[in-house]
């Protein structure tokens, strides 16, 4: 089951300057919300800060982020994106084979028999719609399949730890309107058990598969609503601005 994520008055800091200014931001559980803007606006920061990939030296944080009321903050990094998954723009196989792609952090967990972990295999690869296409090739290498079939093999690999919150970076930004309407699809399809929260700037898919759009300007959320209300009549002209110069 997904979990709901409250953003809470957060903001970052990079070498002193401030990235993101006190955001605030509901995120409801089982639900797809697409965070668009500019580029440079602070999406992937937010990403980032999410599930605790973007503490180093020179990064403060600021404010608190809470999984069904439980701060991010009180737990370790390693635990903490054991919940919180990110995938990236760029899809990035292991350069294992496409089975050991998927078993790699199980075996990491030391907690499943290889029975178990099949079982994990077969299910996530059908829950991305990947397993018809490669069941005869799990002892293939992962990097020789397809940029649409390596982004969902990526997606199934990080359902595969079982996280309530995944994180999308976008995704689809280098495929081709066949495999990009693929992960849609395999997003859609996973929601059910899971919180999904995606960067796109491609307008016709936030409208397509989100349930609620995050409007950013220069590291502050703009405007937050439900997808269709705020496509149909941003209240912030700022937002409506966004819109029509992207479409």
């Amino acid at each position: 089951m997904g979990a709901s994520l409250y953003i809470d008055d957060v903001s970052v800091g990079i070498r002193g300057n401030e990235i993101l200014h006190h955001i605030t931001l509901p995120v409801q559980r089982n639900k797809i919300t697409a965070i668009i803007g500019m580029s440079g606006c602070g999406k992937t920061t937010l990403l980032r800060t999410m599930n605790r990939s973007i503490e180093k030296k020179a990064v403060t944080v600021n404010g608190d982020i809470r999984i069904d009321d439980k701060s991010i903050f009180s737990l370790s990094p390693q635990v903490v994106r054991q919940h919180v998954g990110l995938i990236f723009q760029k899809a990035t196989p292991f350069p294992f084979s496409i089975y050991k792609n998927m078993t790699y952090a199980l075996e990491y967990e030391g907690t499943r028999t290889k029975a178990e972990q099949k079982e994990i295999v077969v299910d996530c690869l059908h829950k991305v719609g990947l397993y018809d296409e490669v069941a005869c090739q799990l002892e293939h290498d992962a990097c020789e399949l397809s940029g649409g079939q390596q982004q969902r093999l990526c997606i199934a690999r990080a359902l595969a730890v079982k996280p309530e919150v995944l994180l999308l970076d976008e995704p689809c930004s280098s495929l081709d309107i066949k495999n990009m309407l693929k992960v849609e699809q395999t997003l859609q399809t996973i929601k059910t058990n899971c919180t999904v929260i995606i960067v796109t700037h491609n307008l016709s898919q936030a409208k397509r598969i989100a349930d609620n759009t995050v409007y950013m300007e220069e590291g502050a959320v703009v405007e937050y609503s439900d997808t269709a209300a705020l496509f149909k009549h941003a209240c912030d002209p700022r937002t409506q601005e966004y819109i029509n110069y992207i479409q």
